[in-house]
């Protein structure tokens, strides 16, 4: 039993993220600027149609998620320019930590306070 707990571990840590009601969409034209924006400020550069975007019902926990190219939105967040934004940035930067200045740098650090739309 020992030795099947690291397993699990990895097995959990590799599961692709799903969402309920997940629909995969084309976004709307203010996307496009809004990452032209993010790529301004971070001085980064990133293919805006290598993206997926998916609307979903995310729940308590997520408002927006992205693993490497695929962007989820909770379907009441898709107008949000700092929700979207901060969700391009991670596309840009590749990396899940928080702690790089350029999410400050371009106002879209995490845990800011939202209203709901």
């Amino acid at each position: 039993m020992r030795h099947i707990w690291p397993f699990l571990l990895l097995v959990a840590c590799d599961t692709p993220f799903h969402a309920p009601n997940e629909e995969v969409f084309v976004p709307p034209p203010e996307y496009r600027e809004w990452h032209r924006g993010i790529e301004q400020c971070s001085r980064r550069r990133g293919a805006f149609d290598a993206i997926t975007w998916i609307k979903a019902d995310l729940g308590p926990n997520y408002i927006g998620r992205t693993e490497g190219r695929k962007v989820w939105i909770d379907r009441d967040w898709l107008t949000s320019w700092y929700v979207v934004s901060h969700e391009l940035l991670h596309t840009l930067i590749r990396d899940g930590d928080h702690r790089s200045p350029l999410w400050e740098a371009c106002g879209v650090q995490p845990n800011r306070h939202l209203r709901h739309p």
